[in-house]
């Protein structure tokens, strides 16, 4: 990894993700009712798709960290999703 983010970098990286995951929790399951899941999955798919490519080409750490909360927010769209 180019970045070679320390140990509590490395946390904080995998904090920022799951705190996005699961502050998108509660809205997708309601957005998840009311339209089609399989868009919604695609979508979310697509999207994460996008900013994981981002997240290979950060070139500081603070630029991972954003990204990482944005990796966050789109894979929680995939479980409420799924779910129903």
């Amino acid at each position: 990894m180019p970045l070679k983010p320390t140990i509590t970098q490395d946390g904080h990286i995998f904090a920022l993700y799951f705190f996005g995951y699961v502050a998108v929790q509660i809205p997708a399951g309601f957005v998840s009712d009311r339209f089609d899941c399989g868009k919604i999955i695609s979508l979310s798919l697509i999207l994460l798709s996008i900013i994981t490519f981002f997240s290979g080409v950060a070139t500081n750490i603070y630029q991972e960290y954003v990204i990482s909360l944005l990796m966050g927010f789109c894979a929680g769209w995939i479980y409420p999703a799924s779910l129903k």
